[in-house]
């Protein structure tokens, strides 16, 4: 992580210095990133990809006015989060025959072939599964943010409007929750389900590795 964040600071000043080798690199490497983390909050395709696109425009038009920042991919996932939500409160006031579309956390888990090999895996991943649809939303979201996204607790507290302490608590009762209930199930206590939750998190395909 730390030198992903080297490379992300090299290509934050190189924008702010107008370099647009930097600016297209950014963009190519964080454009699938910011599509998966808004489609986990945004369910129009359009207005997701709308939002995405000027926040690279505004980033490019702006990059002379831009700051220095600590954390670039937090930086992008926070702008996309408040394009979002005042598109989706604008379309909510202009159109009032429309269901109201609230910004909140929403995710499916994938669960199908060619990525995990053997029965014992599946079952681990079934039971890691089965705990994170049993969590409160907002705990999947932090458990998300944290794990998937690799923000800090004060970044994730941004995000969500909640305190960080609450952040902090809120990951732990989840990981001791999931820990407990999924080591009962499988009886291994050594068994890593932080990375069984991460791959769930990514939308990894996973599947029996049927002999041949």
């Amino acid at each position: 992580m730390t030198k992903e964040i080297d490379i992300d600071q090299i290509l934050w000043k190189g924008i702010r210095n107008g370099d647009e080798d930097a600016f297209q690199s950014l963009y190519s490497k964080y454009i699938e990133h910011l599509y998966f983390f808004g489609s986990r909050y945004c369910l129009d395709k359009t207005v997701l990809e709308d939002c995405i696109q000027d926040l690279f425009t505004d980033l490019f038009y702006y990059r002379n006015r831009l700051s220095p920042v600590d954390n670039v991919r937090y930086y992008l996932y926070r702008s996309l989060q408040r394009n979002l939500i005042r598109v989706i409160t604008k379309k909510r006031k202009n159109d009032l025959m429309h269901k109201e579309q609230d910004y909140q956390f929403h995710f499916e888990y994938t669960i199908e072939d060619e990525w995990i090999d053997g029965e014992e895996k599946l079952k681990i991943f079934n039971a890691v599964k089965h705990e994170l649809d049993s969590l409160p939303k907002k705990q999947r979201e932090v458990l998300y943010l944290r794990f998937t996204e690799s923000l800090s607790y004060e970044e994730i507290a941004n995000l969500t409007n909640i305190k960080v302490q609450s952040v902090r608590m809120q990951v732990y009762r989840a990981i001791k929750t999931i820990r407990k209930n999924v080591e009962e199930l499988t009886k291994r206590p050594e068994m890593p389900f932080l990375f069984f939750i991460s791959c769930l998190f990514r939308g990894y395909k996973i599947h029996k590795n049927d002999k041949k």
